[in-house]
């Protein structure tokens, strides 16, 4: 088609040649081959296929993507599942293989147009006869897609499918071992014709002619001895390593394998938990012992986030020379982690995720037993340079070199130096070490220990802390035995893997932070690590200007001539630590005298040993540290910190009658709003009616004012620290100007309110919670920071290290930081918004995603803007605004927004939309007399157990025990047109009679009515289910019915169950959880 690519031309025509040699059989000769070798990659080619021989919408058969098949091979998520219409096949479940009767009763039920063997992960090869004798019985199109098996098709060691299939496709970089590609075979002059117009100019423009050469080359090496031998090998490999995961307890996913890979089954894994392992965190956990596998789905699995397959192949390892005494080895190392790991569950928004955890000491073994293992095998074996990757840091091997010269004794006691860094280093440490690093200052350090998961001592440390350009790092000093054990801890478990709570594996150490050991690098390019603690006699007598380093704190000092920096121990001052230049080493060489006859190892030593015997090193105050739990547990009451013995208690307000109001009430009235009491405060309930008012919500924008609502600042260094205590979401994990669901609960575990926490800075938050608990929940906030309250009933003694400055924002000591509170929510919010901003700021709000906030000057209101809101509505903000401003923002919005359709609303059309996005509500669908969690009304992502501590998190974990198996559960159902109005507390039935709960909260929407229900969880109350609801039976305990002349039944009206949220694969609408 192109000129002047004559070479190039000549080129793939070698690749298509020997193409065809390769593929070449004792039936099928090359000359009877055609091959285009233009396609670039696998799903291309397949595309081309479909395009050659199937109508859009045609029918196309192939493996279920959850069985093993590709996803070109007709998934709802590709475009072959898209276009046409596909029928899948499956595997016997009894036997694990196909069931070559199943597809052709199939094929003559539905008569597809082409039917595709050839998979992805399925374990079996195909018998191509039998595929082909059913492909010609109903008139199809066979298409063997051998992508991953090519090399060994080619090689004899998997059936090939030339000349029975129509159409072949393999591509070029799997067991083919040659560039990303793939290329089209077949038999057939008049299909290739048609192929070969379908992939050029159908589907692709110009090839990638750089790869035809390597094309060419790999099929040149595919027809050589040694590479059959390796394809073979490839085989047996994968033969043995299945059969000996099976002998060591494994189950296999369709019960073996007679090709290059296997997947195991991980429903059958044994475990001590109650959650069964899912493919991506065995994987993952294997990888950090250095095994790579992948996840994969298998029969039942219903999606691939919930996959409980684990995928190995064979031909990488084949390929570095392993044989079938490696596969006993492998099977050995991946049998042991997956025995030894530990899976648990966290729950999501959509479906639980899987966690799983491993004791560190089998992790460092089992990569231990990796590295030997490839000691033998080098991946290039002809070649002197290591992978690229591998690219020496500079000054690695300083100290060796020193030490080499003679510049550094060797006999010297050393310390390892480590330092911690990334997104939530000083969290990190504050859960790790035992004590508080909070408080610490730049430059400063504390004397701490780290306990392992049995509470035993890990290390005697030094943590200091470096803050620089805005960015805070932290130095540990560590025993010199002990530093690579401590940074494969702190690795593990900011990667989230290693266990460190045997009694709650749920639990996680905030981070996740980069761990660099500095011992043998140079530091910044300034300082290097040279030795530990050591005897202070002898250090005073070589040295002058020693006595210059100080308790507790890095210190520059000039030693004998010499610019040093230097660390005293703050619990043991006669430690002493410092670094130096390197080339300033041999200065000081000649006068040192150290010895370490002073330092102590304090590895393995039990924990209440040592606190009985420094108590100074642990700080049992603190909420939670690794390892805290078992120590305790040893103690004698005596040795606990003094406990406080104030348990908080709230008896909520009745009010009569409206005390307050917000400054809109004038507002209200003049626009003719029915005007009633709400707990305490007067406000309006509707302007026109609640059905018009909600309509604007959904298709134009409504105004609420929720002046009422609480509004508080945290504010100061501490703010960040005490909210993480205080709420059940991660408050740590919040960036600047974002906003965050969350929950307060008190030591018992129950729901005190949830609320939104908005961040402005890391020292400043502001809290918007609900107005019928706004005193409960100040008196709350007030109560955990005086310090004087039982925040653990288990641990009376516990309090949060730092306490900020609270300020209710609606009372007069706000000034002019006080805010109130209105709503702008419906598809046209932001337009109306823009009415009011800067061309600039206009263009900031196009940028805002959901949960975003920041401050506009909204046409002369100073504004905190959010894009929040408790409708549902995928637009919708909340506007914070100083009270003096409230009036005139409120008239301007509805002014600007009267050409978008805004409409003022009141709080009936606030409760309708909430409801109808099934969003709870405090007293509802949380809290109440049963006590209702967030768990069970769909809310338990948003209370994150793999937070180490909050307030009330344990006792919650005990009330929601299993959290697959809560017996009760918040639904959301509709009734049609003509029933009564349903009222909270009415019950609800199934249909043969039987009490299932009752109705929390429900509102008139369209012509029906959609409300939420707590229920029995079971069948009778899934989605989809039918229920009956008796409205005159509402509140009552128990209800008599007269019979006789004149009784009547009372009216029952059927429901149907809706899914949970509207969108409920978007999780819950109008809010996101920080996973």
């Amino acid at each position: 088609f192109y000129k002047g690519t004559e070479l190039v031309d000549m080129v793939e025509c070698l690749a298509g040649i020997r193409a065809k040699q390769a593929h070449a059989t004792e039936e099928v000769p090359p000359e009877d081959i055609y091959v285009n070798v233009q396609p670039l990659s696998g799903t291309p080619a397949n595309l081309a296929v479909y395009d050659s021989f199937v109508e859009p919408g045609g029918t196309v058969m192939g493996l279920a993507l959850d069985e093993g098949g590709h996803l070109s091979h007709g998934s709802e998520f590709n475009l072959t599942g898209k276009r046409y219409n596909i029928v899948s096949y499956s595997t016997d479940p009894h036997t694990g293989k196909l069931d070559y009767d199943q597809i052709r009763d199939l094929a003559h039920e539905h008569e597809p147009e082409m039917i595709i063997a050839g998979y992805t992960s399925f374990s079996w090869a195909p018998d191509w006869d039998k595929f082909s004798k059913i492909a010609d019985e109903v008139g199809a199109v066979l298409l063997a897609d051998i992508a991953h098996v090519a090399g060994m098709s080619i090689a004899g060691a998997y059936p090939s499918p030339i000349g029975k299939a129509d159409v072949v496709m393999h591509t070029t970089h799997k067991t083919l071992a040659g560039p990303r590609g793939a290329v089209v075979l077949t038999t057939d002059k008049d299909k290739m014709d048609v192929l070969d117009e379908a992939i050029f100019p159908g589907a692709q423009g110009g090839p990638h002619p750089n790869k035809f050469a390597a094309m060419a080359v790999a099929f040149k090496i595919a027809q050589t001895e040694s590479y059959q031998e390796l394809q073979h090998q490839m085989v047996k490999n994968a033969k043995v390593l299945a059969e000996e995961l099976k002998q060591r307890g494994l189950t296999l996913a369709y019960g073996g394998t007679d090709t290059h890979l296997l997947v195991i089954n991980l429903k059958e894994l044994e475990q001590d938990l109650d959650f069964k392992p899912m493919g991506e965190i065995a994987s993952r956990i294997l990888d950090e012992a250095r095994i790579v596998t992948n996840k994969n789905t298998i029969p039942g699995d219903e999606s691939a986030a919930e996959a409980h397959g684990l995928r190995l192949g064979t031909p990488w390892i084949t390929q570095r020379g392993m044989k079938e005494p490696e596969m006993r080895k492998i099977a050995d190392i991946v049998s042991d982690v997956l025995h030894g790991m530990k899976s648990f569950h966290c729950i999501g928004q959509t479906c639980p995720l899987s966690r799983g955890k491993i004791d560190l000491d089998l992790m460092l073994e089992a990569r231990e037993r990796v590295a030997n293992l490839l000691e033998g095998f080098p991946p290039y074996p002809n070649r002197e340079e290591k992978y690229p990757e591998y690219h020496p840091v500079e000054g690695a091997e300083i100290g060796e070199e020193l030490e080499a010269a003679g510049v550094v004794d060797p006999a010297w006691p050393r310390a390892g130096l480590i330092e911690v860094k990334g997104h939530r280093p000083t969290a990190f440490l504050e859960q790790l070490t035992s004590r508080d690093v909070l408080d610490l200052e730049n430059g400063k350090g504390k004397s701490a220990v780290l306990l392992d998961e049995n509470g035993d001592v890990l290390d005697r440390v030094e943590v200091i802390k470096e803050e620089k350009e805005d960015q805070v790092s932290y130095l540990v000093i560590t025993s010199p035995e002990r530093k690579n054990r401590v940074i494969s801890w702190f690795r593990g478990i900011s990667d989230g893997y290693i266990t460190f709570d045997k009694r709650d594996y749920m639990r996680k150490v905030e981070g996740p932070v980069k761990v660099y050991d500095l011992g043998n690098l140079e530091v910044k390019g300034e300082n290097l690590a040279v030795h530990g603690p050591v005897d202070a006699e002898s250090f005073f007598e070589s040295l002058d200007g020693v006595e210059e380093i100080s308790s507790g704190a890095l210190t520059s000092v000039r030693v004998n001539g010499v610019d040093l920096t230097g660390y005293r121990s703050e619990v043991d001052p006669e430690d002493l630590f410092f670094w130096t230049k390197p080339d300033s080493l041999a200065t000081l060489s000649e006068e040192l005298e150290l010895k370490g006859d002073g330092y102590r190892d304090y590895f393995g030593m039990p924990g209440p040993e040592l606190f009985r015997e420094k108590n100074s090193l642990i700080d049992l105050s603190r909420p939670y540290f690794v390892g805290q739990r078992d120590l305790e547990e040893e103690l004698d009451s005596s040795e606990f910190p003094e406990s406080v013995d104030q348990i908080f208690t709230y008896e909520a307000k009745e009010y009569d009658e409206a005390e307050k109001s917000t400054p809109l009430l004038d507002k209200h009235k003049e626009l003719g709003a029915k005007v009633a009491p709400f707990v305490g405060w007067e406000m309006p309930f509707w302007y026109s009616t609640i059905q018009e008012e909600h309509e604007a919500v959904r298709e134009a924008a409504g105004l609420f004012d929720v002046g009422h609502m609480a509004v508080f600042e945290v504010k100061g260094e501490e703010a960040t620290h005490f909210l993480d205590c205080v709420c059940s979401n991660y408050i740590r994990w919040m960036k600047d100007k974002e906003a965050q669901y969350n929950y307060f609960l008190d030591p018992e575990g129950r729901v005190i309110d949830d609320a939104m926490v908005y961040r402005i800075t890391e020292e400043r938050y502001i809290i918007v919670a609900n107005a019928v608990n706004e005193d409960k929940d100040w008196q709350w906030l007030n109560a955990v920071q005086s310090g004087e309250y039982v925040l653990d009933p288990d641990r009376p003694w516990v309090k949060p290290s730092k306490m900020p400055q609270l300020t209710d924002l609606k009372s007069k000591e706000a000034g002019e930081r006080a805010m109130r509170d209105l709503a702008l929510q419906g598809p046209n919010s932001m337009r109306i918004l823009k009415e009011l901003t800067s061309e600039e700021e206009a263009h900031e709000l196009d940028k805002m995603n959901r949960n975003d906030l920041d401050f506009y000057d909204l046409n002369g209101a100073e504004t905190m803007v959010a894009r929040t809101g408790y409708t549902g509505e995928e637009i919708g903000y909340e506007l914070l605004v100083h009270p003096g401003d409230a009036p005139r923002l409120w008239d301007d919005l509805l002014e600007k927004g009267e050409k978008h359709g805004i409409k003022p609303a009141g709080l009936g059309a606030r409760d309708s939309t909430r409801i109808e996005a099934g969003l709870p509500l405090y007293g509802h669908e949380l809290s109440g007399e049963d006590e209702i969690l967030p768990t069970v009304a769909g809310f338990g992502a948003y209370v994150k157990f793999h937070k180490p501590f909050f307030i009330g998190r344990d006792r919650y974990k005990q009330k929601a025990k299993s959290f697959l198996h809560v017996d009760n559960k918040i639904i959301r159902f509709e009734v049609g047109e003509g029933a009564r109005v349903i009222r909270e507390d009415s019950p609800v039935f199934d249909e043969r009679g039987k009490y299932l709960g009752y109705v929390t909260s429900c509102a008139k929407i369209g012509g029906g009515q959609v409300g939420m229900a707590y229920v029995k969880k079971g069948r009778r109350t899934e989605e989809g289910k039918k229920v009956l609801i008796v409205p005159s039976f509402a509140g009552e305990e128990s209800t008599e019915i007269e019979i006789g002349p004149g009784g009547r039944m009372p009216a029952s009206y059927e429901a149907e169950i809706l899914s949970r949220f509207p969108e409920e694969e978007k999780g819950v609408p109008g809010m996101e959880s920080n996973e």
